[in-house]
């Protein structure tokens, strides 16, 4: 399958990190859904079922962590691949981010090849 079969949700509260990452994901050919907030994010979960969710970890409502073990907790959920990433990195984050069952935990920073190579991944699978 190609990139633009594929659906992926950008959840964060950061408009310019959202808005950002939203570009550079539509530009490598997929299509983008975004939203502001937790709760919003988990909405649009339940209505559009992305192929990939990828959520901030620190945001308003509902942080990335809950809304990570809400979607991997739903039956109808759960095979939804979910990227965390955040700009705080330290053990506790890695550790929560492994109890929500999130198959990625990637730092927000300026260099995106991480969370490019997450995405890629878990949509296209790893490189031969």
């Amino acid at each position: 399958m190609s990139p633009t079969d594929k659906t992926v949700l950008v959840v964060d509260d950061d408009q310019t990190m959202r808005e950002g990452l939203a570009d550079l994901l539509r530009h490598q050919g997929y299509r983008v859904l975004t939203a502001a907030d937790g709760e919003e994010g988990f909405r649009a979960v339940r209505e559009q079922r992305p192929d990939l969710v990828i959520l901030d970890v620190v945001m308003p409502k509902l942080d990335g962590f809950r809304v990570a073990t809400m979607i991997k907790g739903d039956p109808t959920l759960r095979h939804i691949p979910v990227i965390l990433y955040s700009g705080h990195v330290d053990e506790s984050f890695a550790a929560r981010a492994y109890e929500t069952q999130a198959e990625y935990f990637v730092p927000k920073a300026g260099n995106l090849r991480p969370i490019l190579k997450a995405i890629r991944d878990l949509l296209e699978g790893p490189p031969p």
